[in-house]
């Protein structure tokens, strides 16, 4: 019972997780470059001074999404995986799955990407003023492959370090997430079952999850 329980709830959650750090990845990737390449402009001053909003949850960025898509704009759905009318299959259905994922894999990735974009832009720039990259650009490397081949490659260690030891509160993260948002994941069934002392399911979940942190840990 419970495993069936959990497995028939974990692809919406392997859904969510992946979506949120596929947008953690190519976002925080991109800011950082941006940012390293402009390093002490304007943009890069304000990036900084919005710095501290990523020390906040990611069920506040759930509620306060929802407030200005869902409620004030009416751009998106705010509750579950699909609507509760729908008889839409196929692409239709991918598509409308889709829109109902936008806004919590945002709440979910945001904090994290404030925090490798910072990273990132730190390490790039660092590398950016060594002296390999100084004897690329004057062997004429174009600038791209210098940003991408040479100073990316050098300063990804800590990057991937950081991406790798966050999986984890991502995961934790996902409980409340899915909460705020309805999403029918095993996130939520741990937030349903701590509320009714289900404990042989919250052990699975907190088993599976731990395998997973950990078999993370070791790929990074």
């Amino acid at each position: 019972l419970v495993r069936n329980s959990i497995l028939g709830l974990l692809p919406s959650t392997l859904v969510l997780f992946g979506t949120a750090n596929l947008l953690l990845f190519f976002v925080a990737l991109f800011a950082g470059l941006s940012l390293s390449r402009r390093y002490g402009s304007w943009a890069d001053k304000v990036v900084l001074a919005l710095a501290p909003t990523s020390a906040a949850p990611p069920w506040f960025y759930g509620i306060f999404l929802i407030l200005i898509f869902a409620v004030w704009l009416g751009w998106l759905p705010s509750q579950g995986m699909r609507s509760a009318r729908s008889t839409a299959t196929g692409p239709a259905a991918t598509l409308e799955v889709g829109l109902f994922l936008i806004l919590p894999a945002i709440a979910l990735s945001m904090r994290y990407v404030a925090l490798i974009s910072r990273l990132t832009r730190a390490s790039v720039a660092e590398a950016l003023t060594s002296d390999y990259v100084l004897g690329a650009r004057a062997r004429g490397v174009s600038e791209r492959r210098v940003l991408f081949v040479h100073a990316l490659r050098n300063a990804a260690a800590p990057i991937v370090t950081v991406i790798g030891y966050n999986l984890s509160f991502i995961l934790a993260g996902s409980a409340l997430v899915e909460t705020v948002f309805a999403w029918p994941g095993i996130g939520r069934l741990l937030f349903d079952s701590i509320t009714r002392r289900d404990y042989p399911v919250i052990t699975a979940i907190l088993l599976m999850v731990s395998i997973g942190v950990v078999l993370a840990n070791l790929i990074t």
